[in-house]
């Protein structure tokens, strides 16, 4: 079945960000501070990314000194005799040199700043992001000269304009020509310019007469705010109070300067009260009208991070795996016996793991937008019925209130079935190709009174004395193998080793699917996935090993493999607080936040109500794919101390090994982030609403 592109391929940027952290992390072993120079701007960008990927942002920008900050603090009603004017504070040199996320927040009475920055743990030394609470000096320093580590200042402040969450503006740094001395905050610049939903451009009657300063903003509007949504603010036009001849000839010649209409240009000045009485309103009035104006140039928003992707990452990356490159065989030329066993076994896991993960994409993918087209089927309908034939505005619902909408798209998705349980069917599909199921038995899906053993498809029915279904893997060898490598039986490994550890992937994606139908033996009810006690539990695991026991025999058999590995001793960092089991997302936030047009580009309400589907269902994609990469990491991670236990393996190779594994993470999340925007960039007409191929695809007959 085919896969509709994303709606906001940028939600894929949090694994992306995650595995440079951890890249970095692994690069200490280089000793080079370099590394954290070339990496830091690239995190800086690509965090500015995801931001402006999961949130409605307005740009308002314009060259240094045009005023950009004294209007946002008018628009907030931030008097400059006041205490909560002292966040931003106008500058007529060269001011800001960081973008300023300003987000409006329920709740919040007065600003609150913000830095999220990139700090270490103390007790694991690793990297992480961390929102940092800021008083008012430290803020203003944090806007003027970028400190290592600071990735994004951030100012929450009373709701005003926007009704949604994630909604609020985007303060840019003023824009110059870019040069070496610029580059780093003039790209940042550019970038949150190309990716906002629309832009206010200040600007002032000096600036407009200079030949210099007006070819700067037309520049900025041609190369990067071409096709969005733009409004201009005329600056210090006090002189003009009481003259609305003067103010129209202001706005026409700003309109033709700029290619902007003229009912988008507003003229005003704070030094003069009444004059403020008069254009604030219409401002306000603008700026909500701006708000609710589009999702900006999607396609040049595709591009911009396709480009940096495609040139700038692989640039960063380039000196940082040459380094690696060179480290690592440094500590490999001395490898032989114990040391090259392990190399060979986490090469065999990787190999299997990476096999397995993109399998394991291509099935949720096709299952989360089949479970999309199904629900849409159930949904038009009812939008359908609620159009009315009627209605003063085609294509507006009538609902009893916003809560309705988002109750009429959970049930939506709630009707073609529960997700979770499609989750383990995709799982048992995967895990019965790796380990070699019989292809004639179908995996049941029977409820939950039925034997363990048949619900997981190690009998050929529902009873005690039914047959029992022998998969091809693990053989006894390979079980025999793992159990000596955990510490679970005593010997020495066979020359199989490699082999038997190429399956500990697929086995833990088995014990997810069994911990999905039995939550209790990793620590969680059954009922709502909170933990239990660890006694519950131990009985749990007791029971579900009795069942086996006495349904499937002493043999050879994968399920009590599974459960012997995974949920007693050994990999029993995987049930950990019940992380191996996949929770559902919920719906009803993310429909309201859909419903609230975060990339709207129209008011229609079905079609906000077809990308609302295609949110959930490109979250629980996010979700799938993190949980995966959480169980799968935890079992490497499981592996490696195993093996550096039973083999004394060299501090030095560890060390290797963690830094090819950051680097290959990073690779493979930047293909996969690639083609999720080149989907993305074919595939535009669902910016808008539904094209005439998906309504085909997705409604009933």
């Amino acid at each position: 079945m085919p896969t509709l592109a994303m709606l906001v391929p940028e939600k894929l940027l949090t694994h992306l960000n995650a595995a440079l952290r951890r890249l970095l992390t692994a690069s200490d072993v280089l000793c080079d501070p370099n590394v954290y120079k070339e990496l830091e701007p690239m995190m800086r960008r690509l965090l500015l990314a995801e931001v402006m990927g999961t949130h409605a942002v307005i740009a308002i920008g314009g060259s240094q000194g045009a005023g950009k900050t004294t209007i946002l603090n008018r628009l907030y009603g931030f008097n400059v005799d006041g205490t909560d004017s002292q966040w931003l504070v106008p500058n007529e040199g060269r001011g800001e040199t960081s973008p300023v996320l300003i987000e409006e927040e329920s709740g919040c009475t007065h600003p609150e700043g913000i830095i999220r920055k990139l700090d270490k743990k103390d007790d694991r030394k690793e990297y992480e992001i961390k929102d940092e609470a800021s008083g008012q000096e430290k803020f203003r320093s944090a806007l003027s000269q970028l400190e290592p580590g600071q990735l994004l200042p951030i100012l929450k402040v009373p709701r005003q304009f926007f009704h949604g969450s994630r909604q609020g503006w985007l303060l840019l740094p003023g824009y110059e020509t870019m040069n070496r001395k610029n580059r780093i905050w003039q790209s940042l610049m550019r970038q949150g310019l190309v990716a906002a939903t629309a832009c206010v451009i200040v600007t002032d009657q000096a600036r407009m007469a200079s030949e210099a300063e007006t070819a700067i903003v037309r520049d900025m509007l041609k190369s990067d705010l071409d096709g969005a949504h733009v409004c201009i603010v005329v600056t210090k036009t006090e002189s003009l109070h009481g003259k609305p001849e003067d103010q129209e000839a202001l706005r026409r010649r700003a309109s033709e300067i700029f290619g902007v209409e003229e009912n988008r240009v507003i003229c005003t000045g704070t030094t003069d009260e009444d004059y403020v009485a008069e254009w604030l309103p219409q401002l306000k009035n603008l700026v909500r009208q701006v708000a609710a104006s589009g999702a900006g140039n999607r396609k040049k928003q595709i591009r911009q991070l396709a480009d940096i992707l495609k040139i700038d990452l692989p640039d960063t990356l380039s000196g940082i795996r040459e380094k690696a490159r060179i480290f690592s065989h440094e500590k490999q030329s001395k490898t032989s016996g114990p040391n090259a066993t392990v190399l060979q076994c986490l090469e065999e896991f990787n190999n299997a793991s990476t096999d397995l993960r993109e399998k394991y994409i291509r099935r949720i993918q096709q299952v989360l937008e089949a479970h999309r087209a199904e629900a849409w089927k159930h949904l038009d309908p009812v939008l359908k019925e609620k159009e009315g034939i009627g209605n003063a505005i085609k294509n507006f619902f009538v609902w009893a209130d916003e809560r309705a909408e988002e109750q009429a798209l959970e049930e939506a998705w709630q009707a073609p079935g529960p997700v979770l349980e499609e989750y383990a069917d995709i799982l048992g599909g995967l895990t019965r190709e790796a380990l070699g199921a019989p292809e004639k038995t179908a995996v049941p899906a029977p409820g939950a009174n039925a034997l363990l053993g048949f619900r997981l498809g190690y009998l050929a029915s529902n009873s005690e004395d039914a047959k029992v279904i022998e998969w091809k893997k693990p053989t006894e060898s390979d079980t025999k193998n793992l159990e000596i490598l955990f510490g679970k039986a005593d010997g020495e490994p066979d020359k199989a080793l490699q082999r038997s550890v190429s399956l500990l992937p697929a086995l833990t994606l088995e014990f997810a699917r069994l911990a999905s139908l039995k939550p209790e033996i990793v620590g969680v009810s059954a009922l709502d996935l909170k933990p239990i006690p660890d006694d519950i539990r131990m009985q749990e695991i007791q029971k579900a090993t009795t069942a086996l026991n006495d349904t499937l025999g002493h043999g050879k058999v994968l399920g009590k493999t599974v459960i012997g590995l995974f949920a007693t001793e050994g990999l029993l960092a995987l049930g950990a607080a019940g992380g191996v089991v996949a929770s559902a997302v919920a719906v009803g936030p993310l429909a309201y936040y859909a419903l609230q047009g975060v990339h709207r580009t129209d008011a229609q309400r079905r079609s906000q109500a077809f990308q609302a589907l295609q949110t959930v269902r490109d979250e629980y994609r996010s979700h799938f794919l993190a949980h995966f990469d959480d169980i799968i990491g935890k079992a490497r991670a499981v592996l490696l101390t195993a093996l550096r236990e039973r083999y004394e393996l060299d501090i030095g190779l560890m060390e290797c090994d963690r830094l090819e594994k950051a680097l290959a993470d990073v690779r493979a999340l930047r293909s996969e982030l690639l083609e999720a925007f080149n989907q993305s960039g074919d595939t535009f007409d669902l910016f808008n609403e539904p094209s005439e191929t998906d309504k085909l695809r997705c409604e009933p007959s």
